[in-house]
């Protein structure tokens, strides 16, 4: 009886002994299956971090061009819509934007480039484009408007 225990401890002990080939490999194919499994995980993760960075940075642009508008819009003296995509206003001296002289802003949205422009021109006196409408508005106050 004590032979047939030693004989069973000797036998347990030899086979503990290591890692054999086999398990080796299926053990690496496993650890392959489950990283490929998670791999396209990341790759989408990437990818969608970068598209909430883009929509974070376009959010942020569109907001402060808003903003523009509005502000040169509530301080600007006459506001015309030269086309369908544009409008121009005049900012009079004595705003926050311009303390010393007038100006002029133009606001126009390409379509083509999804895009919205802001052009200053300095000479705040120049023409009105034949056949707009103009509107008239007193900072912080009424608004009068005037056909082509």
């Amino acid at each position: 009886m004590i032979n047939n225990l030693r004989a069973r401890l000797r036998c347990v002990v030899r086979d503990e002994r290591g890692f054999s080939l086999f398990d080796l490999i299926v053990g690496t194919t496993l650890m392959l299956a489950m990283s490929g499994s998670v791999y396209p995980l990341v790759g989408t993760g990437g990818r969608s971090l970068r598209h909430i960075g883009d929509s974070v940075q376009t959010q942020s642009q569109l907001r402060a061009a808003i903003d523009s508008l509005t502000d040169e819009s509530r301080w600007g003296t006459t506001i015309t819509a030269e086309t369908a995509t544009s409008v121009t206003v005049r900012v009079a001296a004595g705003s926050p934007f311009s303390p010393t002289s007038d100006y002029t802003v133009t606001f126009a949205y390409d379509a083509a480039a999804d895009r919205i422009t802001r052009e200053v021109d300095p000479d705040a006196e120049g023409p009105t484009a034949a056949g707009t409408a103009t509107v008239s508005v007193t900072p912080m106050g009424g608004i009068s408007t005037a056909a082509p």
